[in-house]
């Protein structure tokens, strides 16, 4: 067991959770973490739920988990600037490094062993750092700044697994960047440019170059595409939310818009692979509806016992998870099956709270979900029957590991 003094009075927020998938065929699962207020991190063997260690990180500001077969690790950002990597789920210190700030936030992308660290800095600078995942090293490190140095503040990121990729959007400005990560990346340059074989300009840096591509207007809600270099986009609020364009970073511009009778949440939105094609399950202010891609096409609401505002599947796609976030259903889960569409169990798992995070094991055996009310909750897909509760103080985050 590992232990730091713990301050009663730290307050944190949890910023962005990244996982790195399992290889095929992925095993069972083998334990689980959790985070709680004032940075308390718990390891759980499973079934049952299991404590095995507690680490207390004292005053921290953000988590992020990485989840795979050969490296399995929660990462904690601290308030007073340091970074700790935590080996699960004994949670001993493997590394630790000072940064120059605030952690602010931590992203793990699939695409590669690296992690995204926003740093704050007492000037109300901030910075994007990637790092190499084992060693903590820096790789890069960049001023979160537009092209005439006004500081920028990011609204989201997420990842193109298809272009071994992340995007990152902002408030209020009508930009996004795609940090890529792979090696043997293209290179990339500010403007036009003849012909880039030619030696004509000067380009990004050759490792971990970054595309900062103009928008017309900020990205809201946006969903990225599987298998394409499309991205789906609306605005949420005014005429825009009920247009969905179809973006193409590849040409970095819009290729297809499409009007809608009601306004999807593509954030929380999923696609699944249908008979050749792919449908959209979005919640929208009038319930849960299914589309048909790309053209948004509409195919029906999804009958459910209660409201959702998100959804997550596994990879298979066999089945979803919905779930509201707030009001008299927000502890319920309804489980959907892929194929007919209908409820297959709708569960009670957020014990007098609403549903904070639910986390998919990689095999799609067994759910996690953590509450408000400090519950959390194992299931078995096979029957969708609880194999282990437990109530913990201020839960805030949990992760499954195989």
């Amino acid at each position: 067991m590992n232990r730091r003094p713990r301050n009663s009075a730290a307050a944190f927020f949890f910023a962005l959770i990244g996982f790195a998938e399992a290889a095929s065929p992925a095993p069972a699962t083998d334990h689980a973490v959790t985070l709680s207020a004032g940075c308390v991190v718990h390891g759980f063997r499973l079934p049952g739920l299991v404590p095995v260690a507690t680490f207390d990180a004292g005053d921290c500001a953000t988590a992020a988990a990485v989840r795979s077969v050969d490296q399995s690790a929660v990462f904690i950002g601290t308030r007073d600037g340091e970074l700790l990597k935590l080996a699960t789920p004994e949670l001993g210190v493997t590394r630790r490094r000072p940064v120059d700030g605030r952690v602010m936030q931590l992203f793990a992308p699939d695409s590669a062993p690296l992690l995204l660290a926003v740093v704050g800095t007492p000037s109300g600078a901030q910075w994007l750092l990637v790092l190499d995942r084992d060693s903590l090293a820096t790789l890069r490190e960049v001023p979160l700044q537009d092209r005439l140095g006004e500081q920028l503040f990011i609204s989201r990121i997420a990842e193109s697994t298809y272009r071994a990729s992340v995007l990152l959007a902002f408030e209020a400005a009508p930009e996004l960047w795609e940090l890529f990560l792979a090696p043997d990346a293209a290179p990339v340059f500010e403007g036009l440019v003849h012909d880039y074989r030619m030696g004509e300009a000067i380009s990004e840096p050759a490792r971990l170059p970054i595309r900062r591509i103009r928008l017309d207007e900020p990205f809201d809600d946006f969903l990225v595409e599987p298998d394409s270099p499309h991205l789906m986009v609306r605005q949420r609020s005014g005429e825009g939310a009920r247009r969905v364009r179809r973006f193409n970073l590849d040409v970095r511009r819009t290729v297809a818009e499409y009007h809608v009778d009601t306004a999807p949440m593509l954030f929380s939105a999923i696609t699944v692979p249908r008979a050749g094609q792919r449908l959209l399950l979005a919640p929208t202010p009038q319930g849960v509806q299914l589309y048909r891609m790309p053209l948004m096409t509409p195919l029906g609401p999804i009958e459910l016992a209660g409201d959702a505002c998100r959804i997550t599947s596994p990879l298979h796609n066999k089945w979803a998870v919905l779930w509201a976030c707030n009001g008299d259903d927000a502890g319920r889960l309804s489980i959907i099956d892929a194929a007919s569409w209908r409820v297959m169990a709708v569960l009670d798992a957020g014990g007098n709270g609403a549903i904070r995070q639910l986390a998919i094991d990689s095999a799609a055996r067994r759910v996690l979900v953590a509450s408000s009310a400090g519950m959390l909750v194992s299931y078995r897909t096979d029957e969708w029957c609880r194999e282990g509760e437990i109530r913990l103080e201020q839960l805030r985050a949990a992760w499954l590991y195989p």
